[in-house]
């Protein structure tokens, strides 16, 4: 998975960023400039026999990745609150799916 642009014109579809594995999940913060994402790291993912996503926050003006939730447990669904202030997410941390 990616998270792309698309040209309501022509359908066309870029790439905002790439990065290896499941890379979802997204929003964008209020004023525009950053993505809040969920990655799924295959390698890390193989280790541990099962998926495991951690939260990111890409900002379009510096191209810069920074991590926000790096913690076992499926860490995905992030949004930014309205004033861009907090996010939420949901978190499985005790591996029963819940």
């Amino acid at each position: 998975m990616e998270i792309v642009d698309i040209d309501l014109a022509t359908g066309e579809l870029e790439p905002i960023f790439e990065t290896p594995g499941y890379t979802a999940e997204c929003s964008w913060s209020p004023d525009g400039r950053s993505i809040l994402y969920a990655q799924v790291d295959p390698e890390k993912s193989e280790a541990l026999g099962r998926p495991d996503a951690d939260l990111f926050i890409y900002d379009e003006k510096l191209k810069t990745h920074t991590p926000l939730v790096i913690a076992e447990g499926y860490d995905g669904g992030p949004f930014f609150s309205p004033d861009g202030r907090w996010i939420c997410y949901r978190s499985e941390r005790r591996g029963d799916n819940l």
